[in-house]
């Protein structure tokens, strides 16, 4: 009986770690976009700046929220030490703090 779960198991371990791999790209372009707007606050023009920080603060969400789903991946899939990724990826505390679902409007 245990052969016959054997290729069901090892196609729920691929999804989980394709769905790994999915999550991880979306959390490197989230964080790619906010130190793309993080850039652009540096040097803007004073009236730019509000409409900036505001666009900074919703990818700092979306960020945060990618980071969730990689975290809840990695441990869908038994990895439940996150530092060495969070180092890679250079999260920022901020995100870090954050981490979770995102509020919606």
């Amino acid at each position: 009986m245990k052969d016959a779960a054997l290729p069901i198991e090892k196609e729920l371990l691929a999804e989980k770690a394709a769905a790994l791999g999915r999550a991880g790209e979306s959390l490197t372009v989230a964080l790619a976009a906010l130190r793309q707007a993080e850039a652009a606050l540096t040097g803007a023009a004073p009236d730019q700046l509000p409409a900036l920080r505001v666009r900074r603060r919703e990818l700092r969400e979306v960020a945060a929220e990618r980071l969730w789903y990689v975290l809840v991946q990695r441990e869908a899939v038994g990895i439940f030490q996150h530092e060495g990724l969070l180092r890679e990826q250079q999260v920022p505390p901020e995100v870090r703090l954050l981490a979770g679902p995102r509020r919606r409007r």
